[in-house]
């Protein structure tokens, strides 16, 4: 795992307080976006360390493959929190996620009061935690060549 949590940054020039950024992948999905009953969908959400090594599992009753996607960054932030980390750098394949974090919220969304709710979240989480977001290409979410090859299922589980 990627665990560089006690050291600091220290080029020359730069300030020693300033953490390096543990790096973290995530993905989400959903089953049944279909549906127009959202109790009939069931979400997961992963977080990957740098390695692959799968820190965070979560699926949910109801939802999208954006709610996941976005809540996701919600579950590595409050992982990398819970473990110490003051720095997380985040990559996502999801450009919804970017949008949203960033707080580029669209008025008509069917899921928009859900998107407000975790990206609030996530902006507490914020306060403790230094997020930086980057895009990568599908191929290269550790995170989500672990959710291509899981199978979401109704039940509720936390891993």
């Amino acid at each position: 795992m990627n665990d560089r949590r006690d050291k600091q940054a220290s080029l020359p020039g730069q300030d020693a307080t300033v953490p390096v950024p543990i790096i973290l992948y995530t993905d989400g999905g959903c089953t049944g976006n279909e549906q127009l009953d959202a109790s009939q969908r069931a979400m997961s959400a992963v977080v990957s360390g740098a390695d692959g090594t799968i820190l965070v599992h979560l699926t949910r009753s109801g939802g999208s493959n954006n709610i996941a996607e976005l809540q996701a960054v919600e579950l590595a932030l409050r992982w990398a929190k819970d473990n110490g980390h003051k720095a997380v750098e985040i990559r996502t394949d999801s450009t919804n996620t970017l949008a949203w974090v960033q707080g580029r919220i669209g008025r008509k969304m069917n899921d928009r009061n859900a998107v407000l709710e975790t990206w609030s979240r996530i902006n507490l989480l914020r306060r403790d935690v230094d997020l930086t977001l980057h895009w990568i290409p599908r191929a290269q979410n550790l995170a989500g060549q672990f959710l291509e090859r899981y199978h979401i299922t109704r039940e509720p589980q936390v891993l």
